[in-house]
């Protein structure tokens, strides 16, 4: 086959995937936020059949005999790109048969709405049969892929090429260490917080409405996606131009919801921002890099601007503006400690930037524990209350606020947590970059100008697709490889400024 008419043929079959991809994520999407309770049944017959025609198409032995035809060609970096992922997309795929697809896929569904019904009554049992099945499925699927040293790594690699127990159980352990003590060090800055300035009922159809705001404010396009309600927030849709985000809504606190919405903006804004050309949408030119990057960008908007005091500046006023009568006379000083408040928190979606990697490192090591044949299914909710215990001070009072807090397992995506750490760290790395490329970033956001920091990060994250694997495009972009210490430094001189 000539190289030219396989590459050709590769995009073809590329394509089709995505399309495959689009439509379940769109029916994925419905279940969560539309689908009545009877529904269950037939949509897990839709999800298994669309896992199986994906798994098919990217099975389809035209693409190994594609690949093996472009190996005398004569590509670019862009082409280059492509013929990486889609070689590791089939070496993938062509590992695992089909006939796991469809039980991992079915598994998934069903045990989505056992989560959902355990973790609303407080009982572990009524998922715990469901979750044991999707770690014996994922066990499965890491032996079909394989390993060099143990099975975890197989299904870390999966989220994140490269990744592997080794190197983050040294990343996060080295991590633990110094944000231990530091966590330490900015609680004794913090002291005692005032009562809280801006207690009160906030409705939802008030809170939608400053959410939507929000979004739209740092430059989240509307008429190419939505905001709706789920009882675990995401990011979803079919590709730049139908952006599926969702949040969820706590009455007395409207900044759970938010901050939960800046952060789906932050996956939205990346999802936008991605190359959709007709010559890159469907291949890896249009795809995010991984998971981490991903992550990055919705820790970017939800923290590091989100809960600045620049930020502040402008936005008190609106937020004023959105709910009257409860904020009036809050102040700058007072809006900027309540949104940096420092606690030793419960669930990891609430939890401030300081100890948000120490729930991920939890669930990092209970994930590698349980892959390494040290923790059983009944073991988890005592695991985890004590690493609650160990890591962050404090123990969940119960299973609902405790392991079945997270989505994430009843879906069986064991091997992804570690991302949302990772995440943390990029974003650091890069806004210590954006600082050095653009010094009026912050202040033209104390303006009320966002777009600044969202034109660098287009130019220099989001249109660059995949053709950059992590650790490469971070050194790109930063000039130096993944560190803790930018993440590290950001947090003392952030915190230290605030409270002390």
């Amino acid at each position: 086959m000539n190289p030219k008419k396989a590459f050709s043929k590769l995009k073809k079959i590329s394509e089709d995937s995505h399309a495959i991809g689009d439509v379940s994520a769109i029916v994925s999407w419905d279940q969560e936020v539309n689908m009545p309770p009877k529904g269950l049944e037939n949509r897990g017959r839709m999800m298994s059949w669309l896992a199986q025609q994906r798994h098919k198409n990217a099975t389809n032995p035209e693409v190994g005999e594609a690949l093996k035809a472009t190996l005398s060609g004569d590509w670019n970096e862009k082409e280059k790109a492509c013929l990486r992922e889609w070689q590791r997309g089939w070496d993938l795929s062509t590992k695992i048969p089909a006939d796991l697809v469809q039980r991992s896929a079915l598994a998934s569904v069903k045990g989505h709405e056992s989560w959902k019904s355990a973790r609303e009554k407080n009982d572990f049992s009524i998922f715990r049969d469901d979750l044991k099945e999707l770690i014996d499925l994922s066990k499965e699927r890491a032996e079909c892929i394989g390993y060099t040293t143990e099975s975890y790594d197989a299904l870390l690699d999966m989220y994140q090429a490269g990744m592997n127990v080794q190197g983050i159980d040294a990343l996060f352990t080295n991590l633990k260490n110094k944000l231990t003590p530091l966590l330490e060090e900015i609680l004794d800055w913090q002291g005692e917080i005032e009562d809280d300035p801006v207690a009160g009922h906030y409705s939802q159809e008030e809170q939608k409405k400053f959410c939507e705001w929000g979004a739209k404010h740092i430059g989240f396009d509307f008429d190419a996606g939505r905001i709706d309600t789920a009882v675990h927030p995401f990011c979803s849709g079919a590709g730049p131009g139908d952006i599926r985000l969702t949040t969820r809504y706590n009455l007395e606190n409207p900044f759970d919801s938010f901050f939960g919405s800046l952060h789906e903006t932050g996956h939205g804004l990346y999802e936008q921002g991605l190359p959709s050309g007709k010559d890159e949408y469907g291949t890896p030119l249009s795809e995010s890099v991984s998971l981490g990057i991903h992550e990055s960008q919705s820790l970017f908007w939800e923290s590091i601007v989100g809960q600045s005091p620049e930020f502040w500046e402008y936005v008190l006023p609106f937020f004023k503006e959105h709910f009257p009568g409860r904020a009036d006379s809050v102040t700058h000083a007072q809006i900027v400690r309540r949104t940096n408040k420092v606690s030793r928190s419960l669930i990891r979606v609430e939890a401030d930037e300081v100890t948000y990697p120490l729930h991920v490192i939890l669930r990092f090591e209970i994930e590698r524990d349980i892959f390494r044949g040290n923790l059983s299914v009944d073991d988890l909710p005592d695991a985890w209350n004590q690493k609650m215990q160990e890591l962050i001070g404090v123990t969940p009072p119960n299973n609902t606020l405790g392991v079945l807090q997270d989505v994430h397992w009843s879906m069986g995506g064991f091997g992804y947590f570690p991302t949302y750490a990772l995440g943390r760290l990029y974003s650091a790395q890069f806004t210590e970059k954006l600082s050095k490329d653009i010094p009026s970033w912050k202040d033209d956001m104390a303006k009320g100008d966002c777009s600044p920091a969202l034109k660098w990060s287009r130019k220099n994250i989001h249109s660059r697709g995949s053709i950059y694997r992590t650790e490469q495009l971070i050194e790109k972009v930063t000039g130096t490889p993944p560190s803790e210490e930018p993440f590290l430094s950001y947090l003392r001189k952030k915190y230290k400024s605030i409270f002390s």
